[in-house]
């Protein structure tokens, strides 16, 4: 196993009506391919225009306590209102524009939005949207936690959402005090990132080696990949609510330019030329 450093919280006002919890990928990614952005956000306000993106998917989560839902909608039809718990999953593929919007104004929705890079065979497939409902996660009673699988796999236990490339997104919350070793694949990578509480990765570290042992507190994060079979090893505290999100490690330098992530200069330029001839389709801020 391999983990990078910590990163601590830092929200930031990001315009009217929208904070975010900024985190710094261009130490993370190397690690937590194929996650290559994570927001945590609190939006009241539409905040960015109908936007196009290529070459990975937007996966919105909204949180189970939020106050507020999202409308989801891209230029391929795809439209989905994402309430509290639900999850809603844009594989922009070769291109596609994309709006996300508070449903209520003024209300703050809170939610979890990933940038997942497409493997080099798949980050030219054509778009797709997809999603699941809160009352269709299965949910797996572990010891003194309760794990929501939004998508992939725990286990035995698998989300109802098929996705073209695989991806492991939990929501472990802890009823107390807790130790959990989540199954990795091999060349998999990903993040541990705290909702609430503290997490401690890898606590059968001695003490005194402090390279691989490391605690999270709210809103912290940390990267890591594995190069063989192996588990995560977290100790939560109590009442911690955790996400841990995996997928394959891809272990190469990405080219991204504004909305678009691509694993080679030529297929980010062609990106960049098919959006600004309207390739990408089109559409209309939401009213």
């Amino acid at each position: 196993m391999h983990y990078s450093s910590p990163q601590p919280s830092n929200f930031v006002n990001n315009g009217k009506g929208f904070v975010v919890n900024k985190l710094d990928f261009d130490a993370l990614f190397d690690v937590s391919s194929p996650i290559f952005a994570l927001d945590h956000f609190l939006m009241s306000e539409p905040t960015f225009p109908p936007h196009p993106h290529a070459g990975f998917s937007a996966v919105t989560y909204v949180l189970p306590s939020s106050n507020n839902s999202i409308l989801n909608r891209d230029s391929h039809g795809h439209e989905a209102i994402v309430r509290p718990g639900d999850l809603a999953w844009t594989l922009a593929g070769r291109g596609v524009k994309h709006e996300e919007v508070p449903l209520q104004r003024g209300v703050n929705v809170e939610g979890i939005q990933l940038f997942v890079k497409l493997s080099p065979e798949n980050e030219s497939m054509p778009a797709e949207g997809f999603a699941v409902k809160r009352e269709q996660m299965p949910i797996v009673n572990v010891q003194n936690s309760i794990i929501r699988v939004l998508t992939g796999t725990y286990r035995d236990t698998s989300s109802a959402l098929s996705l073209p490339e695989p991806f492991n997104y939990l929501h472990i919350t802890s009823q107390k005090e807790d130790t959990l070793s989540i199954p990795l694949s091999a060349q998999s990578g990903g993040l541990v990132y705290v909702l609430e509480g503290q997490a401690t990765l890898n606590p059968q570290m001695a003490l005194e080696d402090t390279k691989d042992r490391s605690t999270l507190e709210k809103n912290g994060v940390q990267a890591f990949n594995a190069k063989e079979d192996t588990a995560l090893e977290l100790r939560l505290s109590a009442g911690a609510q955790v996400l841990v999100l995996h997928g394959q490690h891809h272990g190469l330098p990405l080219y991204s330019s504004g909305p678009f992530a691509m694993y080679s200069k030529q297929r980010l330029t062609e990106a960049k030329a098919a959006n600004a001839v309207g390739k990408m389709g089109n559409l209309l801020p939401y009213q």
